[in-house]
């Protein structure tokens, strides 16, 4: 279990039936939720500094190439391979969640975000550091092979946006926070 003080939130996007995606990509194109992605993982109080965000190796592999790394936020890429080259100076790899996270704190990193997969998800889900989800919800399902974990019965809604209605889906913003039992 995860030692450090290192606080870190998860962001995903998941259907009605948790489902975050399909052969290594998202199963939907919002452009609501991509901004509201970037508003979370990249602003900052302190301008000085950076939110970092940590991904599996899929996830990376699944951003268009033209948009990696994610700018403006320090990424830390989860993968095995010793020889992974991630090619930039705002690229760092990790091979485990702990490691990962050791860096974030290094790189003294204002907020630290776990986007995903499905796999990264499930490893973080139950860490007591998970303090926040933020979480867009789609009112609708799509064929995914890759779910998010059941969560509801840990953290607790704090925070709902106005339903977005974008093409033919709709979808709101939520933030559960951890309950804490003492």
């Amino acid at each position: 279990m995860y030692k450090l003080d290192t606080s870190f939130s998860l962001v995903v996007a998941t259907d009605q039936n948790r489902g975050i995606g399909k052969n290594g990509d998202l199963p939907w194109r919002l452009k609501k939720d991509m901004q509201y992605f970037k508003d979370i993982t990249t602003n900052t109080v302190d301008r000085q500094k950076q939110n970092a965000v940590i991904m599996g190796r899929t996830t990376w592999d699944s951003i268009p190439t033209k948009f990696r790394p994610l700018p403006n936020r320090h990424n830390i890429v989860l993968t095995r391979n010793k020889d992974f080259d991630l090619n930039s100076s705002q690229t760092t790899s990790a091979n485990s969640i702990d490691s990962a996270l050791t860096i974030a704190k290094e790189l003294n990193a204002e907020n630290v975000y776990i986007i995903g997969g499905g796999n990264i998800y499930n490893q973080c889900i139950d860490m007591m550091n998970c303090k926040k989800i933020y979480i867009t919800e789609v009112d609708n399902s799509f064929e995914c092979d890759t779910f998010f974990p059941e969560f509801k019965s840990t953290f607790q809604l704090i925070k709902s946006s106005e339903i977005i209605n974008e093409g033919n889906d709709q979808y709101q913003f939520n933030v559960y926070e951890r309950i804490n039992i003492n």
